[in-house]
């Protein structure tokens, strides 16, 4: 394997730090600077991939895999993968606990761009997030087979989450979210709870420890299965 190994750790981001990443890789990778509804989409699903980033490691955005032809930094981490239906666990040193790992969120978000919008599996969900459309979006996203989760929470999610962060970038350089109204916190764990929540189906264990011990327990929720899709093609 060409790729380095470093310790593994979780960082944790805000999501303006995460909205500033995501601005600078999408100036770097397309050479524009995106509409705040494309930024905020980006940033959103990420949210909800990771738990609103409390459980992200080595700054991947994406929880995509370092194969044997990936020369960067890697990390290993306890994760489970869904093989011939079944869900079995991997534990470090094991190839299937190798993960692309990132020194800064700065790193990890040209990465998570890259791998977004080079990818030929994602061309046409990456033409829509364009859009700054959330629904849109999610659907192209799973027609093409990055989530295997049901679609149904996953784009309520997704497009609740879009409206929180598109607000906030709107709001310019504001320190704080705007609350969340309760009928829609309530709409939140509506959608959410049709997804099984199954400790074993989580990515890693500090993502479900993430969803457990989070005050609301609705948004630290990581999808419930690694679609072999999202695995990086050796």
């Amino acid at each position: 394997m060409l790729a380095r190994l470093i310790p593994d750790r979780v960082t944790p981001l805000a999501p303006q730090e995460v909205a500033r990443a995501f601005r600078g890789a999408l100036e770097t990778v397309m050479g524009r600077t995106p509409s705040n509804a494309t930024l905020a989409l980006l940033v959103a699903q990420s949210a909800l991939e990771t738990g609103r980033w409390k459980a992200i490691h080595c700054f991947n955005f994406g929880n995509v895999k370092a194969g044997s032809t990936y020369s960067g930094l890697y990390c290993q981490f306890r994760c489970n993968e869904v093989i011939k239906g079944k869900i079995e666990w991997f534990d470090p040193p094991h190839p299937q606990c190798n993960f692309r790992a990132f020194e800064s969120a700065e790193s990890g978000a040209i990465d998570h761009i890259r791998f977004l919008s080079q990818s030929k599996l994602y061309a046409y969900a990456w033409q829509v997030a364009q859009t700054g459309m959330p629904l849109a979006f999610v659907d192209a996203l799973k027609h093409a087979g990055y989530f295997t989760a049901d679609e149904t929470p996953y784009a309520k999610a997704v497009a609740s989450l879009w409206k929180e962060y598109q607000a906030m970038l709107n709001n310019g350089d504001a320190d704080t979210l705007p609350p969340v109204r309760e009928d829609e916190a309530a709409m939140h764990a509506a959608a959410l709870a049709a997804v099984k929540r199954d400790a074993e189906r989580f990515l890693h264990v500090e993502a479900a420890s993430a969803a457990y011990d989070s005050e609301a327990g609705i948004w630290d929720w990581v999808r419930e299965e690694k679609n072999a899709a999202l695995r990086e093609e050796s």
